[in-house]
């Protein structure tokens, strides 16, 4: 409905177009879509260059600039978008449409036209690795804007929470002073304390899904093995802290096996969908167990951030790849740490937030560092990750201590 509105407003002659929609991105809820004709240019429309409208396009509440362009003549004139481009923080991209034969050709291998990996150039890339970060207790960094980042936030914002604490570099007054301290979680303030919307589900988290509820009490055999069973019936109910965080850790453990299929190629799926389809990335994994969590009567939110990844290491799961002698062939000779842009949850038990990595193969790492937090409710379940789009490609990171002693 909003297209052809803005098909027949743009037949009309208008130049300024604002239509109210829904956009599948951004959740649930009623954006405007505010549309200015900025030229008449040309454009390709899978076979061949014509006259387009091409328009600025502005959805509200999302930091980000668009353009469309549009056929200008024939039947499909102010309906067929041609192209669609976005100005994102860490370059331009521009979709356009083709043919079929020609798309597929352009993805394959050519030695003379290396394809752009997207995922891996959004790393942040340290001077060396973190030592044994699997390992670690404490890792202590400070983070600041790229010099030069004009599309950068002028003020930096990092949260406490969770493992992280994060205060003013005593340095450097423009960047921050990140701990990351497994020992040491922070507690959480008294508005989140009384936030509902960590325990009731939503479009997203849907917590009340009867595959989503079954797949949460999988967690009980695993913690009757664990030697600590939980009462017999137990669905909502508050439970002994050790209970808790046993129960937390298994729910984790259930979705890091539950999803088999893991890969890059799902948009943005549900918890009950991930359920069902036991496939996804990290979003997914995110998801789904503040979803377990939440059916098991255990506040969560779901966190974006970057996660420490070696050399080599999957965009996925953070692991690094090896050949068949169990080598890892670093470019330049000169093994590097990066860290590359994730999701994952955290757990409010004993009103403390406990950060749980369902994709990575232990339950957390100090390789973290949070930048936003949602409880993904309707009203606002994607606007905390419009933060995490405008530090894409403009942060750096030092590395000042690693810590591996779990003594006080």
């Amino acid at each position: 409905r909003a297209r052809l509105e803005f098909t027949r407003q743009c037949r009309a002659g208008a130049t300024e177009i604002v239509v109210q929609t829904m956009r599948p991105e951004l959740g649930p809820r009623v954006v405007n879509l505010a549309s200015t004709l900025m030229r008449i240019d040309k454009a390709w429309d899978g076979t061949q260059m014509v006259e387009a409208s091409v328009w600025a396009v502005q959805i509200s509440d999302v930091p980000v600039n668009m353009t469309e362009a549009y056929e200008t003549r024939g039947a499909t004139r102010c309906y067929r978008m041609l192209q669609m481009g976005l100005d994102m923080p860490f370059g331009y991209l521009l979709a356009s449409l083709s043919e079929k034969e020609p798309a597929l050709q352009s993805a394959e291998p050519d030695a003379n036209r290396p394809l752009p990996e997207l995922v891996y150039t959004m790393f942040v890339i340290l001077d060396q690795p973190i030592e044994r970060v699997n390992e670690a207790r404490m890792v202590e960094i400070s983070v600041g804007i790229k010099a030069g980042s004009s599309r950068a936030p002028v003020d930096l914002k990092l949260p406490t929470g969770g493992y992280q604490r994060v205060e003013p570099d005593p340095d450097d007054a423009a960047r921050l002073r990140v701990w990351v301290d497994l020992m040491a979680p922070q507690d959480a303030t008294p508005e989140e304390l009384a936030e509902t919307d960590f325990r009731s589900p939503s479009a997203m988290i849907d917590s009340s899904d009867e595959v989503i509820i079954e797949l949460s009490h999988k967690a009980d055999p695993l913690c009757a093995e664990d030697g600590k069973p939980l009462p017999k019936g137990h669905t909502n109910g508050k439970l002994p802290i050790a209970l808790a965080e046993e129960l937390a850790y298994a729910l984790r453990q259930i979705v890091h096996e539950h999803i088999e299929d893991k890969h890059l190629s799902t948009a943005y799926a549900s918890a009950s969908e991930t359920a069902r389809t036991a496939s996804g990335d990290c979003t997914e994994h995110a998801v789904l167990l503040a979803a377990v969590l939440r059916a098991r009567g255990i506040p969560s939110r779901v966190c974006h951030g970057l996660v420490y990844v070696e050399q080599g290491g999957s965009a996925i799961d953070g692991q690094v790849h090896v050949d068949a002698s169990g080598n890892v062939d670093p470019a330049g000779g000169r093994l590097t740490g990066q860290y590359g842009w994730h999701m994952w949850t955290q757990a409010l038990i004993a009103g403390k937030w406990i950060d749980l990595d369902a994709t990575l193969h232990l339950p957390f790492t100090v390789g973290h560092v949070l930048v936003g937090t949602s409880s993904m409710a309707d009203k606002d379940a994607h606007n905390n990750h419009m933060q995490m789009a405008a530090l894409i490609g403009n942060l750096e990171i030092t590395v000042h201590d690693v810590s591996h002693s779990f003594e006080r």
